[in-house]
């Protein structure tokens, strides 16, 4: 897996889990349609419910209020309470699809889902590419695509494109209460070019 960051790298904490998450991944080029099947297809089943497509970005969500519940029964835990065993599997499941992405279609950056137990070197690491390649990165993407919808509407199998509405939510990942002041407010003004007149959403 090449060194892109990769935000909630690690074992995620069993707290982390509740009845929906999700994850980003922004790529370095496009990735072609006829690709991305075989990607969604990979997915952890807890995050394979409703899947969103840009070019050079995606993002998948969990199939309904079932994240939690999912995870226990397939890695282990009891309902709601995922196991710190099983929290540790999902992670390297979810990290293990990611490498195989990478290694046909290179990663720009990973967000998501939940978070680490504790931090690892990888999470760290990217948690400090925040300004130097995640921000940039997203605030091309927006040069890129003036004509996002607000919120564009899904079809019989849950995808639709990416609209503003839904990346309204990454830029919770990268917002902390420790940024320098440039910083934080480079990521408020990136939010304002996504948001519009809008709200970000606070359901991840």
């Amino acid at each position: 897996m090449s060194a892109f960051p990769y935000l909630h790298h690690g074992a995620l904490d069993p707290e982390s889990f509740g009845k929906v998450d999700c994850i980003w991944i922004g790529f370095r080029s496009d990735v072609p349609e006829g690709a991305r099947e075989a990607i969604e297809a990979g997915c952890p089943a807890a995050l394979a419910g409703f899947f969103r497509w840009a070019d050079r970005l995606f993002y998948a969500e969990t199939p309904g209020d079932v994240y939690a519940p999912m995870v226990s029964e397939e890695f282990g835990g009891a309902g709601y309470a995922v196991s710190a065993t099983g929290a540790a599997a999902f992670s390297a499941a979810v990290a293990a699809w990611v490498a195989t992405i990478d290694a046909a279609h290179p990663i720009a950056f990973v967000i998501g889902p939940g978070w680490s137990t504790d931090e690892d070197d990888r999470a760290r690491e990217g948690r400090a590419a925040i300004p130097g390649e995640i921000v940039p990165w997203l605030e091309a993407f927006l040069d890129a695509h003036p004509e996002l919808e607000d919120e564009a509407e899904e079809d019989d199998h849950g995808r639709a494109p990416i609209d503003r509405f839904f990346l309204s939510t990454i830029v919770q990942h990268l917002e902390a209460d420790d940024h320098p002041p440039a910083l934080a407010a480079r990521i408020a003004a990136l939010a304002a070019r996504i948001e519009g007149d809008g709200e970000a959403s606070d359901d991840f």
